[in-house]
């Protein structure tokens, strides 16, 4: 897994510019989106591709929540904890990069709530939406980045996952800007 400094704001923008999340809307068209992103948002260090796949799994679970429509919140912030947390994981002291996604729809149920990070584990229909390791790609990617997961649910109101990534002081690396297409013609070499 390649790791470097990243800014979580700036895989939550490129995830909502994404084709599978305009497929998303295509599918969910009663969906509205809310972005409470933090201004001066600390950087962790992570996969970028991963990250993102996990804020897909996640938007995607709460978009399938509500299949009326309904409000999704993404959110991220700052938190520094100076003594554990209890929640779904027990989550340590330290500085962190916090990630939301909330949802208005069906909820989750207190047993399936201890279930729902099992490969596998699916209230859904088998083979039209989804194969249920959405959650558990979220939980393994979560884990592999040294972070925690805490989730709360009211079955009939929604419900809120919450992503605690430890963060770090490294600024975020420069992103390679593309080369203009007439710099990949040459200058009237050839190939041999």
């Amino acid at each position: 897994i390649v790791r470097e400094a990243v800014n979580l704001n700036d895989i939550v923008f490129q995830y909502l510019n994404s084709p599978e999340h305009e497929r998303l809307k295509q599918y969910h068209p009663g969906l509205s989106t809310e972005l409470r992103l933090a201004d001066s948002l600390m950087n962790i260090i992570g996969s970028p591709i991963h990250i993102s796949k996990m804020i897909m799994n996640l938007v995607s679970n709460a978009a399938e929540a509500m299949p009326g429509g309904g409000r999704l919140v993404i959110s991220t912030g700052n938190l520094i904890l100076d003594q554990p947390v209890p929640g779904y994981d027990e989550i340590e002291p330290g500085e962190y990069v916090t990630i939301s996604v909330e949802d208005t729809g069906t909820g989750i149920s207190p047993e399936d709530i201890k279930k729902i990070f099992e490969p596998f584990y699916t209230k859904k229909v088998m083979g039209r939406s989804g194969t249920g390791l959405g959650m558990s790609v979220v939980w393994w990617t979560v884990k592999d980045h040294h972070g925690f997961v805490d989730i709360k649910s009211t079955e009939g109101k929604g419900t809120s996952v919450t992503i605690y990534l430890p963060a770090t002081r490294q600024q975020a690396s420069a992103k390679d800007v593309p080369l203009p297409v007439d710099d990949y013609f040459g200058h009237g070499e050839s190939i041999l």
